[in-house]
């Protein structure tokens, strides 16, 4: 008696499993993706991703990370890592600077971007080329550190985000779950998920997915180093942290926003001569 309960609980496990109604599935998915990038969590919105694009990802940091120049990554995040530094200890005047074209609270600027500044740190002494060649992207997104750079941009999607809401599923053609969506507005759209490996996701993502992997690893496999503008680049970089040192005594909002640009210069010199 014992082992037909059982049998019985199993066949009816398997049951639901197999008869789960598609379109309450591909709404939860939605509703999950939905709010998860209000909350800013990037690494959930990975993790929801079908596997095989989770791996195709990878893939491509795999490829970078055998591409980019060892020393060029290191000087660049190294520089990443002084300009962090510098919105860190001068958020108050880096959110004065931007709430003239958001307009949006400046308490709420500052302590974003002390939030983003201190990813960009973490991101700059953590990801190595190593990082980059074992392409694992899991694990730098699930850094609780890097993880702030997701919340701490959300200010700046709110008129994206806020308020976006699932209203519901229905059963569309070719196993497509047709989700209606609204905006914070009251307008509705429709937009349709598509379930690949075990994850539901939007149709135009699924339809695009192989192209788009396929077009950047062919840019990465493209990706050339030139010596002259590398050594350019390398002799700049003691000057530009210099440079970004100095930024660190900008007692005004004007005088950081003119010296950034200032540092700016050489670089944009350096791109245009890119051809000669």
């Amino acid at each position: 008696m014992k082992k037909l309960t059982v049998t019985c609980v199993l066949t009816l496990a398997c049951s639901l499993f197999v008869y789960a109604d598609p379109a309450a599935d591909a709404q939860a998915a939605a509703t999950r993706i939905i709010q998860s990038a209000q909350a800013g969590n990037i690494n959930a919105i990975y993790q929801q991703l079908p596997a095989s694009y989770r791996t195709d990802l990878s893939d491509i940091v795999k490829a970078f990370g055998t591409k980019i120049d060892p020393e060029l990554w290191k000087a660049s995040m190294d520089l990443i890592g002084e300009a962090a530094d510098v919105a860190n200890s001068k958020a108050d005047l880096v959110a004065e600077i931007i709430t003239e074209s958001k307009k949006l609270p400046k308490a709420e600027l500052q302590l974003a971007v002390k939030n983003i500044s201190t990813a960009m740190k973490a991101f700059s002494q953590k990801v190595t080329v190593k990082t980059l060649q074992n392409g694992n992207l899991a694990g730098i997104l699930a850094d609780p550190e890097i993880g702030k750079f997701g919340p701490a941009i959300t200010p700046f999607l709110k008129d994206s985000l806020d308020g976006v809401k699932v209203l519901g599923a229905t059963a569309g053609e070719n196993g497509l779950i047709n989700i209606e969506i609204q905006n914070k507005d009251g307008k509705k759209e429709t937009t349709a998920f598509r379930k690949v490996d075990q994850n539901w996701v939007p149709d135009n993502l699924a339809k695009d997915w192989t192209k788009s992997m396929a077009d950047a690893k062919k840019s990465i496999s493209e990706l050339k180093i030139d010596e002259k503008n590398k050594q350019q680049f390398l002799q700049t970089v003691p000057a530009l942290k210099m440079g970004l040192q100095q930024l660190k005594n900008a007692k005004d909002a004007q005088t950081l926003q003119s010296g950034a640009g200032m540092m700016m210069l050489p670089l944009m010199m350096m791109g245009g001569n890119k051809g000669e």
